[in-house]
Parts: structure tokens; C-alpha cells; sequence
């Protein structure tokens, strides 16, 4: 073949974000210049500009571990060395105003400042290029109780509905066919990556027309009915990051908190630790029941203060079991921070370190469903104001409500600190905090949770949904909820278990409701759907729908319920 007509079967690029150029989209630490064997060359192809940087990496390798420890035992040592030389390079193509960057071998990607790429560049263009009929292979992940990455492979491509992903899940990877064209499979993640077979395989005007029509792919919106799970944050620019930073270091400024909580960005159970905003050494360190934004204007010098200065500045967990603070447990404040503030008629939120923009039709869902779909009622009577104070570890614990309550009500099951089993698993689930039968043959299934902030409501979502599933579902499980309530000392257990039939093919959604019950302190005022964070809205509905759709339960129901808390601060040496 002449060298006119080579040709290429794969390609992996990159999209660099708006306003970038040949010089701004390496990483200043990178320095390609002092490279192995490195050159570079400016190159015309069509109306499109390239530039090529080529450097070759070497590679010493030596005894794996395996040959050491072989080693051990023989006389005779076994030496393994070797010496690779591998080439690599970076094709930047500047067309219709955008620079595309195509990575070949192992480390040419590393040259690259990942800050000036589009993040969504391979997935959203993947999606729009190749539909939802012809997926090959997916990588998902659900935010449930626990983090799950789920990884899917068909043996032939199929649609999205045989993959069976749903909207709980956020899609992280697609490999699919491209629409029309089985030659063709693009994968995308970060990147986009074009697998090519017969007659298509690219020569350099191919390669060239093809990135045009990546642009023209990711500006489009199809994904967004094509795959509702892919998720409807949009990650924020530099500028607006910037932009962002400002008004939320202004609403702390202002003491502007109505939208502003902290919380620790992970699941941390409040009966097992409290917190500290120092590890000091030989000083008292001032240790919290619970986090409270008003607690930073006695740790910090906000008159000053960035966002540089509050990603510098942790939060550190404090355990009652070592009576320590833990060095290695801790988080930035910046991270911890949960902010929704609205610029330029869009809702952008602050979550675990980063700014994302949230799509108007998503945002809009999501306020429509909170202010119409969730019903809300108030609780029993003798289930409010229950102190739930433990002077002795200075916490409050979520523990101490369920045990009054289910005191004051003798027919209620408590089910708390429950040791059950699902499947093959350990005996560590509890099914829900208590089980009350409130009125028409119906059981409630309640689940109760301090509010305080969106990691703690999540789980409690979480909690109800996977809780709620396996009862539905898993024999082993349903046996030992039974098995707890014959063990228990509740008046009306017969009841329970006349409703709760023994076989899981009798058990129906219909016959039981949901409670959830947010628990807060009776000083502040009445908690209200409106003031709960975007972010947990979002677990609420998600929650909610597959509760009352798939499981069918009768109804969920949301309650705040005060109580009376004590805020706990003491001096504590490490």
C-alpha cells in the first residue's frame, strides 16, 4: 500500500474545552520537550491544522515478585532484566474552532492538563453517534447503601432495556455500534474511542471528517431521551467553578445559610462519632455532637477567607470506642460543604468538592415531585418530643428514639440493631427500625433517620429501598424478620405474623406502607420539603418511584418529627 493510502482501525481522543489551542492543552509539568527521542511537526490535511508530538519512554524491568520469592528457596538465584523502548504520540486537530487530541501508547495521554478537557466528551458523544439499540457493553454505578459499580457484556449487541439499567444508575461507559453501521464501534468514557473494521478504517481526511461529525454529535441532546440514567448534572466550567466559589464564600460571609449545610460527603453513623476541626497534639480539641455550618465562625477566619483557604481546612472524625480524634479519617471543609445557589437562571449545587450545573428539565422534575408527590403527615403524638440524649457519650442517638417510642407503643416490633441475613450474606441487616400497625389491616414499615443533612437522608432512601426489595423477595430474609418478631415481646406479634405469611410469593407491596421519619430538634423550626437539599430530593424521587411503581408498596409517607437534642461540645485531649 502506498503511504498516501494508510490507513487506521483505532482511535482514542479527547475534546479540549472551548477557547483552547495547541499550546494551553498540556500539562505544564508534563514538558514533552525533554522527552526521549522527541519531535514535533505542524501538519495540514483539508482545512483542518494538526500538530504531532512524538518521544519514545523506556521501561527497566526486574524480577517480579514471584521470582524473589521462588528465590528464597533455591541455591541457584534467578535474575530477570530487560529493557523496552516504546513510542508514543499526541495528534492535535484544530477544527471548526475546537482542538481534538488523539492519544497513541501507553503515556502520551499524560501529557495532557485533564483540567482543560470536556469530561463528557466520549460518553454523551457515544450516546448520540450510536442510540440505545446496539449497546455492547456498559459500566454503570449505583449509589445505594453501598457504592456498586456494575460492569455489563452482552454476547451481541442489544438495546438499553435488555442491559436492564435503570434510572438509579448513573452511566459511566458505553461501547456500542454505530447507528446504521455494524462496522463501527465507538466506546466513551472521558474519551471516545472509534474502532473501525473493512472499507471504513480511516485514512487522514476520514480521520479529519469524522472529528467534525464528533462535534457535531456532542452538541446534540438525544442521550437525553435515549438514556434517562445517564446523569443530568453537567459538571461546571472553570469560569463558573470561579464564579460559584464567589457566592458561596459570600452566603458564608453573610451568614446566608438557608441553602448552605455541612456534612460529611460519606455515610458516618452518628452513634459511633462525633467530630473535631483539629488533631491537636497537646491542646484541648474541641469535639461535636454533630456538624453545624454555624461551627465554622468559631474555627475559622472567615473575614479572609477563599476557597483555596477552605479546601486547606478539615474536619476530622472523632471515635468514642478509641476516645481519640482519628488522624487518618478526615475531610476537607471544601468537601463538605453542600450549596445550592441559582446564576444566570440555572441551578448549580456544591457536592463532595465539585460544582455541576443541573439540567433545567431534571431540576424541574425534581421540584415538581417534592411539591406534589411526596406525601406528608405528622406523626403520633406520643412519638414527639422524645429527649433522645445520652450524657454519657454526649451524643444524641437515633437509637434512644426507637426504643422510647416503641416503649410508649406496645404493639410496635422494634427491629433496630436487628441481626437478619439476605441470601448468603452476613446477619447484619435490619429490615427497618420499627414496625407498627397503624389502622385498616395495614402494616407500616418505618425507617428513621436524624435530619441533618443529604449523606444522612440518602441513606435513609437507600435504606428503604434495598430493605424493601429483599422483603419482597429473599426467603431467608423473610424467615428471620418473622423469626425476630416471634422472638419479641410485643403484645400483638400474632398479628404481625398473620399478616407477614411465611412464603414470599404472599408477600404483597399493597398490604404495607412506608414511614420515613426525619428526626430533628425541636428548638429549630418545622423542617419542610422546600428545605431539603436538591441532592437528596433527587434519592427521594428516585426512591419513591421504583418503591411505589416496582414494589408497589401502598404508599410512602414522610415525617419530620422533633425531638429533644442536646448540642454536646466539650474539650477533649487526643
Amino acid at each position: 500500500m502506498d503511504d498516501k493510502e494508510q490507513e487506521i482501525s483505532q482511535v482514542s481522543f479527547f475534546l479540549a474545552k472551548p477557547e483552547n489551542t495547541f499550546d494551553t492543552v498540556l500539562d505544564a509539568e508534563a514538558k514533552p520537550e525533554e522527552r526521549d527521542e522527541f519531535s514535533q511537526f505542524e501538519i495540514e490535511v483539508g482545512d483542518a491544522n494538526c500538530r504531532f508530538i512524538y518521544f519514545e519512554t523506556t521501561s527497566h524491568k526486574k524480577n517480579p515478585k514471584w521470582l524473589d520469592f521462588v528465590n528464597t528457596q533455591t541455591e541457584d538465584k534467578f535474575s530477570f532484566s530487560a529493557v523496552s523502548k516504546n513510542p508514543n504520540g499526541l495528534l492535535m486537530v484544530s477544527v471548526d474552532d475546537r482542538v481534538l487530541l488523539a492519544a497513541f501508547g501507553r503515556s502520551s495521554a499524560s501529557l495532557l492538563d485533564k483540567k482543560q478537557m470536556e469530561n463528557d466528551f466520549g460518553i454523551r458523544t457515544a450516546m448520540n453517534m450510536c442510540g440505545n439499540e446496539e449497546i455492547r457493553q456498559t459500566k454503570s454505578q449505583s449509589n445505594t447503601i453501598t457504592t456498586t459499580q456494575i460492569d455489563r457484556q452482552v454476547s451481541r449487541p442489544s438495546d438499553s432495556f435488555v442491559f436492564g439499567l435503570s434510572e438509579a444508575e448513573d452511566l459511566k461507559y458505553i461501547s456500542a455500534h454505530m447507528k446504521g453501521n455494524n462496522l463501527i464501534t465507538l466506546q466513551g468514557k472521558d474519551r471516545l474511542t472509534i474502532k473501525v473494521l473493512g472499507k471504513d478504517k480511516l485514512t487522514w481526511q476520514k480521520l479529519i471528517d469524522q472529528c467534525k461529525d464528533f462535534l457535531i454529535a456532542y452538541a446534540q441532546e438525544d442521550f437525553k431521551a435515549l438514556f434517562p440514567n445517564y446523569k443530568n448534572f453537567t459538571p461546571a466550567t472553570e469560569e463558573e467553578s470561579a464564579q460559584l466559589d464567589v457566592k458561596l464564600i459570600d452566603a458564608i460571609k453573610n451568614k446566608a445559610l438557608d441553602k448552605l449545610q455541612l456534612c460529611i460527603p460519606e455515610f458516618i453513623s452518628d452513634d459511633d462519632f462525633s467530630f473535631s476541626y483539629s488533631n491537636k497534639k497537646k491542646q484541648e480539641n474541641l469535639i461535636y455532637s454533630h456538624l453545624d455550618v454555624a461551627q465554622l465562625y468559631e474555627h475559622l477566619d472567615l473575614e479572609t477567607a477563599d476557597a483555596k483557604y477552605l479546601k486547606n481546612k478539615a474536619i476530622y472524625a472523632y471515635s468514642l470506642e478509641e476516645d481519640r480524634v482519628l488522624p487518618y479519617r478526615k475531610w476537607s471543609i471544601y468537601d463538605c460543604l453542600l450549596f445550592e445557589v441559582q446564576i444566570e437562571g440555572a441551578c448549580f449545587i456544591l457536592a463532595d468538592g465539585n460544582w455541576a450545573r443541573v439540567e433545567d428539565d431534571f431540576y424541574n422534575a425534581i421540584i415538581e415531585f417534592a411539591q406534589n408527590k411526596v406525601n406528608v403527615e405528622d406523626c403520633l403524638d406520643n412519638c414527639k418530643n422524645i429527649p433522645i440524649n445520652d450524657d454519657t457519650d454526649m451524643k444524641n442517638k437515633e437509637e434512644i428514639f426507637n426504643n422510647k417510642a416503641c416503649e410508649v407503643n406496645s404493639d410496635w416490633v422494634k427491629f433496630d440493631r436487628a441481626k437478619l441475613q439476605i441470601g448468603a450474606g452476613r446477619k447484619d441487616k435490619e429490615f427497618c427500625d420499627i414496625l407498627a400497625r397503624f389502622e385498616d389491616g395495614v402494616v407500616d414499615i418505618v425507617h428513621c433517620k436524624p435530619l441533618k443533612d443529604a449523606s444522612s437522608m440518602n441513606y435513609l432512601f437507600s435504606q428503604a429501598k434495598f430493605y424493601g426489595d429483599a422483603f419482597l423477595q429473599d426467603q431467608i430474609f423473610l424467615g428471620d424478620i418473622r423469626s425476630h418478631i416471634g422472638a419479641s415481646t410485643c403484645a400483638q406479634k400474632q398479628v404481625y405474623l398473620d399478616h407477614i405469611k411465611e412464603e414470599i410469593e404472599a408477600i404483597h407491596g399493597h398490604d404495607y406502607r412506608v414511614r420515613l421519619w426525619l428526626l430533628y430538634d425541636l428548638k429549630e423550626d418545622v423542617p419542610t420539603m422546600e428545605g431539603i437539599p436538591l441532592i437528596a430530593k433527587y434519592e427521594m424521587m428516585l426512591m419513591h418511584d421504583h418503591m411505589r411503581r416496582v414494589c408497589k408498596f401502598r404508599d410512602i409517607i414522610v415525617s419530620f418529627v422533633p425531638v429533644k437534642k442536646v448540642a454536646y461540645k466539650r474539650g477533649k485531649k487526643p
